[in-house]
Parts: structure tokens; sequence; C-alpha cells
């Protein structure tokens, strides 16, 4: 089944059937920044896992 989503209110993506993992190798993990641009929720990287990863959210975005 292929299923679209609309990011930014311009472009349509693809949705995989399986998630990927995706990952960053760093020495310095703050100056990492994630931006889901479906919700707008942003994360910076940390050394400290938590619910997201090693990613702390920083702003919880916007509702639909």
């Amino acid at each position: 089944m292929n299923k679209n989503r609309k990011i930014l209110k311009i472009k349509k993506i693809n949705v995989l059937e399986d998630p990927v993992y995706l990952e960053v190798y760093t020495k310095c993990p703050e100056k990492w920044i994630l931006v889901d641009l479906e919700t707008f929720q942003i994360y910076r990287g940390s050394e400290k896992l938590n619910k997201y990863g090693k990613w702390k959210r920083i702003f919880k975005g916007f509702k639909k």
C-alpha cells in the first residue's frame, strides 16, 4: 500500500511499510538538531538516553 504524507504543506513524501533506523555518529551531540517536517517537533542531540533515544525534545511542534 503506497501512502503519502504532506510536509511543510508543500510537498508529499512516501511512507514506508517498515520503519528505518537513522543514527548520527558524533563527538558533539548537542550541535545536531532533528526537525519533524510534518509536526514541526524539534529535538537536540543529547548524551543521555531518554524516551526519544538520545534526542531531547526542545519544541513540541504544532497540532494538526
